[in-house]
């Protein structure tokens, strides 16, 4: 399937998650929402964990993959904080219809990144 199509269906999942938010709030809407959420969100970490994986070099791997890792859970954990606050002061609706432009943005830099050509490190000029 590959990683950037990954990428781009764990974004639309997410965008389904928040329009399945966006229509009620009963328990079996959390309860889809939520497994639709955890399937979107793991397409798009493990896809993007894997190439940041094939970004460097194989000594290197275990650093940057270590980094990364940090990196993102530091971000989660502050964007559940963020998350909290901004139900509390905006509300449930407010909080799913800003997620939607947020994954359409995301979606628009897969789509850029997939149309970029690759250029090999061999045809890159030194000195330039």
């Amino acid at each position: 399937f590959g990683q950037t199509p990954m990428m781009a269906s764990g974004a639309l999942l997410i965008i389904g998650c928040c329009v399945i938010n966006l229509l009620g709030v009963s328990h079996w809407h959390f309860l889809f929402a939520l497994c639709i959420l955890g399937v979107g969100w793991n397409f798009m970490f493990i896809s993007a964990t894997h190439m940041v994986s094939e970004t460097y070099h194989p000594s290197e791997r275990a650093k940057a993959q270590a980094s990364n890792e940090f990196s993102v859970f530091s971000m989660v954990a502050i964007s559940s904080l963020g998350a909290g606050w901004l139900e509390a002061i905006a509300g449930w609706r407010f909080l799913n219809m800003m997620s939607i432009p947020i994954m359409l943005i995301a979606l628009g830099v897969i789509y850029w990144f997939a149309s970029q050509k690759e250029t090999p490190l061999t045809q890159i000029p030194l000195g330039r």
